[in-house]
């Protein structure tokens, strides 16, 4: 009996240790970072990823400005340069996506293919915040080459998403919740050069490109101005509107979208109080 609560002790107090091992705070993240990542900008890491898996549901990764354009984690059948793997915020630490740079990868010859990288994969109850988004694409069949969302919990606020493609649908982003946000020169194959079946506010969609919904497909668009896209459908099919496409738009600004058919500057979905030119 007495070895028995010895035992029970003795492992009693190996757990209360390795739990409180366990970081319960904010994280740190810089490219020339050498530290562990608990203990201010001092002590910032270089592993953003690692930070981001590490990390505590509910508090935040602080990631200073630069290119982080190394690693990727496997989610959704492909290779993303972040996974946002729980509810927990990452950020950039001055608010500054200009220069606090998430990098994915083309395939060298098609964009999109085997060895494309997607920016960002997020689950329910993510938020990104601050950060450019560029260079990312899909494998084939995929959605969403800048940021993929598993669903609209996910928020992405105050981000460029900038120069990806997706080999479906969404070349900027797919799914989620966006605010203040600026998506522009983004392509996809199929639907939403800009974006697919996302909620979108106080942000502008310009000049993206995609065979049907140039700028948006299937969005709900809340004061948004969606401006210079194009809808390029090849072939017969002439349903290439080059704005917006389905869904809900209130309050935007829809102008100088091009698509020869189907409506240049809209399509299919629910105008309220938009100015349309």
């Amino acid at each position: 009996m007495i070895k028995a609560r010895i035992f029970l002790f003795a492992f009693v107090m190996v757990c209360a240790e390795t739990m409180s091992a366990a970081w319960m705070g904010d994280w740190y993240v810089a490219t020339n970072g050498t530290g562990q990542g608990t203990n201010g900008w001092a002590d910032a890491t270089n592993n953003l990823q690692g930070a981001i898996s590490a990390c505590a549901i509910g508090k935040r990764v602080l990631v200073s400005n630069g290119m982080y354009q190394a690693g990727g984690t496997v989610a959704g059948g492909m290779t993303n340069r972040m996974y946002i793997n729980k509810a927990i915020t990452v950020c950039s630490a001055n608010n500054d996506p200009a220069n606090t740079i998430i990098k994915g990868a083309w395939h060298p010859v098609t964009t999109n293919g085997t060895a494309a990288i997607r920016c960002v994969y997020m689950v329910a109850g993510a938020t990104l915040s601050g950060f450019m988004l560029t260079n990312g694409a899909t494998i084939a069949g995929s959605y969403g080459g800048g940021v993929y969302s598993e669903t609209a919990t996910a928020t992405i606020s105050n981000c460029i998403i900038t120069g990806c493609s997706a080999a479906n649908d969404g070349g900027g982003a797919y799914g989620g919740t966006l605010y203040n946000c600026i998506i522009i020169f983004n392509v996809s194959s199929r639907w939403g050069g800009g974006l697919r079946g996302a909620a979108v506010y106080n942000s502008t969609i310009i000049s993206n490109t995609a065979p049907v919904g140039g700028g948006v497909y299937e969005c709900n668009m809340n004061n948004c101005t969606i401006s210079y896209n194009i809808g390029n459908r090849p072939g017969g099919n002439n349903m290439n509107p080059g704005g917006v496409y389905g869904g809900t738009s209130s309050n935007c600004v829809i102008s100088y979208n091009i698509g020869s058919s189907w409506g240049g500057g809209g399509s299919g979905g629910t105008f309220y109080n938009c100015l349309i030119y």
